[in-house]
């Protein structure tokens, strides 16, 4: 497979799974206008040709490109969205959601202070000849007020995240993937997510730390999750254990702790 096989593939999967007129269906005005527009993969040539493939997975988008209404409204959405995700951390001139007529300019990997793209650094610097490709576990976020969506509460974003989800790992055939999904709160919710995503078709599930630190193989692949960053920066200092480290290790090490 070519790396522009692997994002025909991913693109087919999104051209059938969003498709434009059931999302007109399965959502109501008002919601189309809440809830952002989905959140779409382009594939780097660097994951292609990696000796380790590395998916980074996190719960959902918090501002992203649009709404729905735009992704529905707008013929070249799926084209845009993924250009939105190179300029994350390429740059680049992407099409406003609300005037298609102006651009924004984007500088690649503008994060500041960001716990969560801080861990994505880090595993992108730690994992020995690897290239860590982030995703998210739900695919749009509900528009609610506050840094937390809590898209997990509504089923159909859900069950689209799922379908999305198992092609998106089918086609992308990570070494690894790195679930930053727990939580102070809605653990249980996300871990069940995690779970129904894979249709529970997992092997050597071992809780190394209740909450904080779950290994399990799905299809082969090895998968980790652990603490979201922002939670993880928030922990008592006291109570803290770099289970980042522990993941960049075992990998790096062969997947030891799979033994």
């Amino acid at each position: 497979m070519t790396l522009s096989q692997m994002q025909q593939g991913i693109d087919f999967v999104y051209e059938q799974i969003l498709n434009k007129e059931k999302i007109k269906s399965n959502f109501k005005d008002e919601e189309l206008a809440v809830v952002s527009a989905p959140f779409l993969i382009n594939i780097p040539e660097s994951y292609f040709t990696a000796k380790k493939k590395i998916l980074y997975i996190g719960k959902e988008t918090n501002i992203w490109w649009g709404k729905l209404k735009h992704y529905v409204q707008v013929t070249d959405s799926l084209d845009i969205l993924k250009k939105r995700y190179t300029a994350e951390f390429e740059g680049g001139e992407v099409k406003t959601s609300k005037d298609l007529t102006k651009t924004k300019i984007y500088k690649g990997k503008n994060w500041n202070n960001s716990a969560f793209f801080s861990k994505f650094i880090f595993f992108e610097k730690s994992i020995q000849n690897s290239c860590v490709l982030w995703t998210n576990l739900l695919k749009m976020d509900s528009g609610a007020k506050g840094y937390a969506k809590n898209s997990i509460h509504d089923d159909r974003i859900r069950e689209l995240s799922k379908k999305k989800k198992k092609k998106e790992i089918e086609i992308l055939k990570p070494d690894a993937i790195v679930f930053v999904t727990a939580t102070s709160t809605n653990i249980k919710q996300y871990d069940e997510a995690i779970k129904n995503t894979l249709d529970n078709n997992f092997s050597n599930s071992k809780v190394i730390r209740s909450k904080e630190f779950w290994i399990f193989e799905y299809e082969g692949i090895k998968c980790y999750r652990t603490l979201h960053p922002l939670s993880y920066q928030y922990k008592n200092k006291n109570a803290k254990h770099d289970y980042y480290q522990d993941i960049v290790d075992d990998i790096n090490n062969g997947f030891a702790l799979f033994e």
